[in-house]
């Protein structure tokens, strides 16, 4: 049984009052008839009674094919188009599509010309309200003579520090925009970690920090975060999100090694090596746990890039040092990320129609954004 109430088991066809208003169910057919009876594509948004009632149309095509416009798709509506012979199976290119689009929460129907019928491929995720966090009780968390008095290293009681917690939960809970400022000495970083700990693990959602500077995010991913996953009760994971050009690539270091003298200079040969050693013992395969400094000509040579990336095609795909980097990220509670990395990802969304599946970073909902005075220069060279 589906959060739906529609149990796909018992049949893949359903009547369109199943899953269509009135309302949606009319628009659909006005418009496939305006279309001359050809494919449409259109997005429809679930009403609190989980039927269609809101849809818009994006593509027309022909008897065959419609353009599926899946970036305009939101985690909770639904992709929809017709099958104009009335064979409503979903060809190999719709089920593809359901399935990229069904991870993010995307349903897909099909539909006949006259709306009377529709097969179900992937049902949407049903749209909840995010659950409130208590203030009062992570408040009590750092009060004196309370739990992290108790476990957390060195810990001194702040009253700005439960002050600036208690602006980042309301933030959280009203879904607002807080600007704060907090002195040196003030413990922001765990102001606003537990809240936003609390918050990924009650409501499933990833949340994003985003630093300016190297020593903050270290401190962020080896000091501060290993401590609160001692002492609070969530369990929770977080990852330091890096640029692919932070990882070397095997499949282009391998391609230069086949031939090292035709793609490197006589004085890069000795770090090549160098570096082809390191990554086959490597864990991490990035930059930051080489133990010397390469070239940076010879490290644009063997690092991952977007351009020559083959992706699952390519025969290193399952070793891939910047697709297991991905997968980490993907699983995380929390991003950890710098400016340069952030504003980056959202110049790729913005060019995308912000398709939340492109650019950088995995799908987030909340971010944090520490050091926030440099985001000006940061922002104004991508925009």
């Amino acid at each position: 049984m589906s959060n739906y109430g529609i149990d796909l088991r018992e049949k893949t066809s359903f009547q369109t009052s199943d899953l269509f208003t009135e309302k949606a169910q009319e628009f659909l057919r006005e418009a496939i008839h305006n279309a001359n009876d050809n494919e449409v594509f259109f997005v429809g948004t679930p009403d609190s009674t989980q039927r269609i009632d809101s849809v818009k149309l994006y593509a027309r095509g022909n008897q065959q094919a419609v353009p599926a416009l899946i970036n305009v798709a939101e985690p909770g509506t639904v992709i929809i188009h017709n099958h104009p012979s009335g064979n409503l199976t979903p060809s190999s290119a719709d089920l593809e599509i359901a399935s990229t689009l069904g991870q993010r929460g995307v349903g897909a129907y099909i539909i006949n010309n006259e709306v009377s019928d529709c097969y179900v491929i992937v049902l949407p995720d049903k749209t909840q309200e995010p659950v409130p966090i208590d203030i009062a009780e992570l408040a009590k968390l750092i009060e004196p003579n309370e739990l992290f008095s108790q476990k957390f290293p060195g810990y001194e009681y702040r009253q700005q520090q439960v002050d600036m917690l208690k602006m980042v939960v309301e933030s959280l809970n009203a879904n607002h925009v807080s600007l704060i400022e907090a002195g040196t000495g003030t413990g922001k970083s765990l102001a606003y970690l537990i809240p936003l700990v609390r918050w990924s693990v009650t409501n499933k959602e990833r949340c994003v920090i985003s630093t300016n500077t190297i020593n903050l995010q270290e401190q962020l991913i080896y000091k501060d975060i290993p401590a609160l996953q001692q002492i609070l009760p969530e369990k929770f994971t977080a990852c330091l999100v890096k640029g692919r050009q932070n990882y070397i690539c095997k499949r282009k270091l391998n391609m230069i090694l086949q031939s090292p003298e035709t793609h490197c200079d006589e004085d890069e040969l000795e770090e090549l090596y160098r570096i082809a050693d390191w990554a086959k013992t490597t864990n991490e395969g990035s930059l930051s746990d080489l133990n010397f400094v390469p070239d940076s000509e010879l490290w644009e040579k063997v690092c991952s890039d977007s351009e020559s990336c083959q992706r699952a095609q390519c025969a290193s795909f399952n070793d891939c040092f910047t697709t297991r980097a991905r997968r980490t990220a993907n699983a995380a509670n929390l991003l950890i990320v710098n400016h340069h990395l952030l504003f980056a990802d959202i110049a790729i969304k913005k060019e995308t129609g912000f398709s939340m599946d492109t650019g950088i970073l995995p799908r987030y909902k909340r971010i944090v954004i520490d050091e926030a005075h440099h985001i000006e220069d940061v922002a104004t060279s991508y925009f």
